[in-house]
């Protein structure tokens, strides 16, 4: 018996493991800023706001913006104190030099919504805006979250 020769089979190549994988999808970023450069005082103020503790746990924002305002005045000037500033379509709690100082005694639903604020501010103040957070009324987990957003921003965040 004649034996008839085998057709070749082709073999599929094996899967190149070094190509690399297509990048993610990538997260949405907020819009560009124009540049604005830090100004010089930002590390005093940050340094000063970092220190302040509030002489007690006021259940407004307003209590607390009065006593800072005071104690920055003192530190730095009434004339570079400025309460209730319009900026943009808002009001900056307090402007120090041309540094914005946005504050919030806030609920869950003022923390999404100060996202929004603090991003506006962000683009008149650039790297020179600061938020502080008076933790009374909010869950330290949504505090937690926020200010991760606003961290992620290049907002300074304090929480007292």
């Amino acid at each position: 018996m004649e034996t008839l020769p085998r057709p070749s089979v082709e073999k599929e190549p094996l899967p190149n493991h070094d190509i690399p994988s297509p990048p993610p999808p990538s997260v949405p970023q907020p819009p560009p800023t124009p540049y604005i450069p830090a100004r010089p005082e930002l590390d005093s103020v940050v340094e000063f706001i970092d220190k302040w503790r509030p002489a007690k746990p006021w259940r407004v924002e307003e209590k607390y913006q009065i006593e800072l305002s005071t104690k920055l005045s003192s530190e730095f000037g009434d004339e570079c104190v400025k309460t209730e500033l319009n900026v943009l379509d808002g009001r900056i709690d307090i402007d120090v030099m041309g540094i914005g100082i946005e504050l919030k005694v806030p609920s869950k639903t003022q923390l999404q919504r100060l996202v929004g604020q603090a991003n506006m501010y962000r683009k008149h103040y650039g790297p020179n805006l600061v938020v502080v957070i008076f933790a009374e009324k909010a869950r330290m987990q949504d505090i937690i979250a926020f200010r991760h957003d606003l961290a992620a921003l290049g907002i300074k965040v304090f929480v007292k």
